[in-house]
């Protein structure tokens, strides 16, 4: 789950206004809106996940409130889950085309062959500060 912090937080700094394909996060009364998670299609059904996905945004919302001297949140975050993955009634539906692995802000996938499952894992081709695939 280190990568979901690391990751949300390098989104948030680097998506302020920059056009992307990717869904936009906006900056309203010192908090971030709009963030997109997206939970790959390879991922199996895991409830436990996103209670754990919840609970690392909440604390990182928590740290960053704190560490900018109260002047910046996380809002909210919508998770995207798999189509695979059953429906339960606390799953809220949605026929937005915005909601897509393609357009998330922050995908949570398997590990690239050869990394440590445990270690944050960043695919990047674009240079610093450019959102990428």
């Amino acid at each position: 789950m280190k990568v979901v912090i690391e990751l949300l937080f390098v989104v948030l700094h680097v998506a302020q206004g920059t056009a992307t394909k990717r869904s936009p996060i906006i900056l309203k009364d010192n908090g971030y809106e709009n963030v997109l998670l997206s939970i790959s299609e390879d991922i199996p059904e895991n409830h436990q996940l996103l209670i754990d996905i919840k609970k690392h945004i909440t604390a990182m919302s928590r740290e960053m409130f704190n560490a900018t001297k109260q002047r910046a949140y996380i809002t909210n975050v919508t998770i995207v889950i798999p189509k695979s993955w059953k429906n339960k009634p606390e799953y809220t539906s949605s026929s937005s085309k915005l909601m897509s692995l393609q357009k998330a802000n922050v995908i949570v996938a398997n590990s690239a062959p050869g990394v440590d499952p445990d270690a944050p894992y960043v695919k990047r081709q674009a240079g610093c500060g450019i959102i990428d695939e």
